[in-house]
């Protein structure tokens, strides 16, 4: 499994998950200046604190979004739906 964090603002977040991955499993941070394209190789994507849009889903291949915390302000959630990233995005709103 390939995971995007969106950002570093919780830098000890990306080493409590790769604890609990498999060896073959891989973390990458994007510092935001590289983020389309980081999106094109990836599975999963943690927005973080980065608003993930219409625009930035669909230069993305991933097949889920799950945000860490609270709150989904920055995901477009009708875009998500549309993709069908993560079954709980229907319950949503």
């Amino acid at each position: 499994m390939r995971i995007l964090f969106c950002g570093d603002c919780f830098p000890a977040s990306h080493s409590l998950l790769e604890e609990r991955l498999r060896a073959e499993d891989e973390i990458v941070v994007c510092d935001g200046i590289n983020l389309r394209n980081a999106l094109s190789s990836r599975d999963v994507v943690i927005p973080m604190m980065t608003i993930l849009d219409e625009a930035l889903m669909e230069a993305g291949s991933f097949r889920l979004v799950q945000q860490w915390g609270s709150g989904l302000e920055g995901v477009d959630l009708d875009a998500a739906r549309a993709r069908h990233l993560g079954s709980q995005c229907a319950d949503l709103r």
